[in-house]
Order: structure tokens, then C-alpha cells, then sequence
């Protein structure tokens, strides 16, 4: 992870802000069928339903929440989350998802990694 030199500020207004985002509630559900054929199901929040919920809540407290992709030095894609406040203050952490080549992989890497972030 990288920070700004000061995080006063944003540490205090996230932690403002985790006090009011709710339970998620699972909107997707998804089953998977197994290798032996065995199939399972589980439900899961997507990631639009978590960031309706939590933006005007971010917003609230003076932060914001900001993704892209960018590359490493080696040609692999990196998926950078930077949440940020209003003072200027800043935490980021990026997530390497590796060699991709086509657009649906790359939307999917992207989509996928902003989640996990």
C-alpha cells in the first residue's frame, strides 16, 4: 500500500464512515457446477450494489473512492484503488492480475480486482 504523508484526516473520516455502511444485502446468486458434477449455489452483493451503497455514504465524509488500471514495468496489468479525501490525503493499493490480452479478459480482471480491493 501507498499513502499520503499525512492520513489524520482520512483515517478519521473512514472510520466516520464505516460506522454507518450497512450489512450488503446479496443480490447475485450464482451456481457452480463441480468437476464430479456436483453443483452448489451461493448469493453474493455486486460490486454496483455495494458502490451505490457506500458512495454517497463516502461522500458524506468527505472521501472518495477511485479505480483504473495501469501497467507494470513488465507489461502485466495493475488494477489501482485510491480512496481520498477532501484534505488531499490518500490510500492506494494495486492488485497485479497479470498478462492479459483480450478486452473481455481485461474487463473481467479489472472488475474482479476492483471487488477484491
Amino acid at each position: 500500500m501507498k499513502y499520503s504523508d499525512n492520513i489524520d484526516q482520512l483515517v478519521t473520516a473512514t472510520a466516520m464512515a464505516r460506522r454507518e455502511i450497512p450489512a450488503f444485502p446479496r443480490n447475485q446468486t450464482v451456481t457452480v457446477t463441480t468437476k464430479s458434477g456436483q453443483k452448489y449455489s451461493f448469493s453474493y452483493a455486486t460490486l454496483d450494489s455495494i458502490l451505490d451503497i457506500i458512495a454517497p455514504l463516502l461522500s458524506k465524509h468527505g472521501l472518495v473512492l477511485f479505480a483504473g488500471a495501469d501497467y507494470a514495468q513488465d507489461g502485466s496489468m495493475l488494477v489501482v484503488t485510491r480512496l481520498a479525501h477532501t484534505s488531499g490525503q490518500w490510500v492506494e493499493s494495486a492488485i497485479n492480475v497479470g498478462l492479459v490480452a483480450d478486452l473481455k479478459e481485461i474487463g473481467s480482471a479489472i472488475t474482479y480486482a476492483r471487488r477484491y480491493q
